[in-house]
């Protein structure tokens, strides 16, 4: 969790960037939080449980296609074999 990215590595040494690195690793990041008033509400409130989440975010116009196309029976699609199946733009 950071407030600000940092695009371009701070040290020299480093052989890749944040965004690498953490990716590389399997690591989610959120950004441009503040983090002070989460440090302010952990003190507050103790210990909370929390998620990270995709809600409230179109995602599906990020991944949907622009055609619409049928995938036949028969496909490499195995948990569908047998039937077609109709995705929509």
């Amino acid at each position: 969790m950071v407030r600000e990215w940092a695009e371009a590595p701070s040290n020299w040494r480093s052989d890749a960037t944040a965004e690498e690195f953490l990716s590389r690793n399997g690591v989610p990041v959120i950004s441009k939080m503040d983090t002070r008033a989460l440090v302010r509400k952990l003190r507050m409130g103790g210990v909370m449980q929390g998620a990270l989440s995709t809600a409230g975010l179109d995602l599906a116009t990020r991944v949907s296609t622009k055609e619409r196309y049928t995938v036949r029976s028969g496909s490499r699609d195995a948990a569908h074999a047998g039937r077609s199946i109709v995705c929509a733009a």
